[in-house]
């Protein structure tokens, strides 16, 4: 008796435990619920599933043959899928767990962490001079600090040549290719790979170890980033280990073809690979319980200012949070980084406020609709076309204009100036009405319309890309005289106007491209008629005979002179910038040769001028003449105008 009422006392217990758990769920799981039950875009998490799958059945196969996606939650990776192919030519799928991306400049993330941990430690203070944490060998032309490298606003423009460890030290490299400072640092924010790179530097020449032995045993594993590699890491033996090719995704271009891997990356502004899921970590290691510091830091107060605007007057350049990027306006607190290279699309943000944070990756360039577009489903556009205004408006056509961007190449004063009109960084601004405008960026088709907040400040209300919404979320125009100097929008992508006049621009290219043709492919054409005459005259089985076209005096020896003049010209320069986009220094020689060959014009030109006033020439190659030193001239101006005869280089 006494055993059996021993057994029901112990099934009432049990029974107790199971009814009190159960209250305690139906009491506890509503708020638990209200939590963590939903995104930041406000998409149930039971939901996550469906909206996911089908954002990315919208593209799969059309922008892009594969991707990855991550999300997190609390702690946790709690949606982890791949989709379509990480090589297409053998139908392997990709895996997130073990499918290898190339994160590019996601990468750079580590790099400001590792800044930040210096930084919390006390061996760097972001405010001193950058001198005090990099050998003598530098030298720069304007002072900037470690702070200014977070928020790439050091004032240097792109180096044409990458950041490149290939076969040298990362302090080689970078003394090799330091480019110019094309702005004072602090007045802008400018995307800088070589400023990342050099932020490295400093890391490595502090702690005397390299960047990447400093990354691994500082970052990647305290993360749990195990299947994370860094550049030399993998390289030289990338290409005989078996097992990273073989989890290894193939990158293509945006019109799919197989773009391969990257072997020469801007490391440490670059250069990391790993799976979608180790990405997942670095969220989690980004986004540890309210008021702890996480594995990457040792206090609590560094990470959480970690996602602080780190520009001192952030209400005027809006520029990083200590290298994150923030996503939208200032109603979402959501901050991460985008990366791309030639065969890869990626993008990862957190909110540290609801640790949540998320991680898509693509194996296509230039893959902008998936890859933003999983950003805008998790987090939310930000787009509102109610803002409420504050005081008096003044009118948008006051900003309009077109506008360059300060990231661009470093190659202003030099032959190769064109280029940065023609790669995407002339963006244009028009005014739709008093207080709305429309940006368009270069040839990238980006467009956007934004509405007038504040004097001058105009946040974005629609867009035909969603990339823009990281880039450009919120345009604000700093005014001199009443025109724009610099038109603020903040994660390295600010600008300044266009100083030269668009239609001189278009004239000028123009006029170059009609006298290289003619000075090029006149003494070609008069060829071919010679080699025609003599077939013709071969097949007939006549004797040819050269007819003499000009006489061999004086004004026509000089008219001829000039014709070589101009060919010379065009093929100097030709070479000149073939020489130059190959990075080697001696263009100098051809700008020397520029000027020889314009003195030999003009003295040319002076002695058939003279030889015109003796010799009795007729009209018509009087008239001929004349368009040559015409067309002559216009080729001088062109090519005076777009730097072919400066000397710095």
């Amino acid at each position: 008796m006494k055993a059996v009422l021993e057994e029901l006392k112990l099934k009432l217990h049990k029974h107790m435990i199971l009814l009190t758990t159960l209250i305690m769920t139906c009491f506890f799981m509503p708020a638990m619920t209200a939590y963590a039950a939903y995104t930041p875009s406000g998409i149930s998490i039971l939901e996550l599933e469906s909206e996911i799958d089908a954002l990315v059945n919208r593209y799969l196969g059309e922008t892009t043959p594969g991707a990855a996606i991550v999300v997190v939650h609390d702690g946790e990776i709690i949606f982890s899928r791949g989709y379509g192919y990480a090589n297409v030519s053998n139908s392997m799928p990709i895996n997130p767990a073990t499918t290898i991306f190339e994160f590019a400049s996601i990468s750079k993330t580590s790099t400001w962490v590792a800044v930040m941990q210096l930084a919390e430690q006390g061996i760097i203070d972001l405010d001193v001079n950058i001198n005090a944490y990099l050998p003598s060998d530098f030298i720069f032309e304007l002072p900037f600090t470690m702070r200014d490298l977070l928020n790439h606003s050091a004032g240097f423009g792109q180096p044409l040549k990458g950041v490149s460890n290939y076969g040298a030290s990362l302090k080689d490299v970078l003394l090799e290719i330091q480019p110019s400072q094309i702005y004072k640092p602090g007045t802008a924010s400018a995307y800088s790979n070589f400023g990342t790179a050099l932020a490295g530097f400093a890391v490595e020449h502090i702690m005397g170890q390299s960047f990447s032995e400093y990354e691994r045993e500082n970052i990647l594993i305290p993360a749990g980033m195990k299947n994370t590699f860094n550049w030399p890491d993998y390289y030289p033996d990338w290409f005989i280990n078996d097992e990273l090719l073989q989890q290894r995704a193939r990158g293509h271009s945006s019109d799919f073809t197989e773009w391969g891997w990257n072997v020469i990356p801007d490391y440490p502004a670059g250069g990391l690979i790993g799976t979608a899921e180790d990405l997942g970590r670095w969220i989690i290691a980004l986004t540890p319980p309210q008021g702890e510091s996480g594995p990457l830091f040792e206090t609590s107060e560094v990470m959480a200012n970690l996602f602080t605007p780190s520009y001192l007057e952030s209400s005027i350049i809006r520029g990083t949070n200590h290298g994150f990027m923030k996503w939208g306006t200032d109603n979402i607190n959501a901050f991460g980084h985008p990366g791309n290279t030639g065969g890869f699309t990626l993008y990862f943000a957190v909110v540290p406020d609801e640790r949540f944070g998320f991680a898509v990756l693509a194996n296509a360039g230039d893959e902008f609709s998936l890859v933003y577009g999983a950003a805008n489903l998790l987090l939310g556009n930000s787009m509102d076309n109610d803002y409420p205004t504050i005081g008096h408006l003044p009118s948008a056509t006051d900003i309009e204009g077109r506008f360059l961007a300060q990231g661009r190449l470093d190659i202003d004063n030099t032959p190769l100036e064109t280029l940065n009109l023609l790669a995407g960084v002339l963006t244009t601004v028009k005014a739709i009405d008093d207080n709305t405008i429309a940006l368009k960026i270069g040839l990238l088709g980006f467009e956007a319309t934004y509405a007038q907040v504040e004097p001058y400040v105009f946040k974005i209300i629609s867009t035909n890309n969603y990339a823009m919404l990281m880039r450009h979320p919120e345009l604000h125009f700093i005014m001199e005289d009443g025109s724009p100097v610099l038109l603020s929008s903040g994660n390295g992508w600010d600008l300044t106007p266009l100083e030269r006049s668009m239609p001189i621009i278009i004239t000028s290219l123009v006029l170059l491209l009609i006298c290289a043709i003619y000075f090029l492919a006149l003494p070609i054409f008069r060829k071919i008629i010679l080699w025609l005459r003599k077939l013709i005259a071969r097949i007939r089985k006549r004797e040819f005979v050269v007819k003499q076209y000009e006489p061999a005096t004086a004004f026509y020896r000089m008219k001829r002179m000039l014709l070589l003049c101009g060919l010379l010209f065009a093929l100097n320069n030709i070479i000149l910038i073939i020489i130059l986009l190959l990075f080697t220094p001696i263009a100098i020689v051809n700008i020397l040769v520029n000027y020889f060959i314009l003195v030999w014009a003009v003295a040319t030109i002076a002695r058939s001028i003279f030889a015109l006033r003796i010799e009795d020439i007729d009209k018509k190659s009087k008239l001929n003449y004349l368009t040559t030193v015409v067309l002559f001239t216009m080729f001088s101006g062109a090519l005076w105008y777009w730097n072919f005869f400066s000397l710095i280089m």
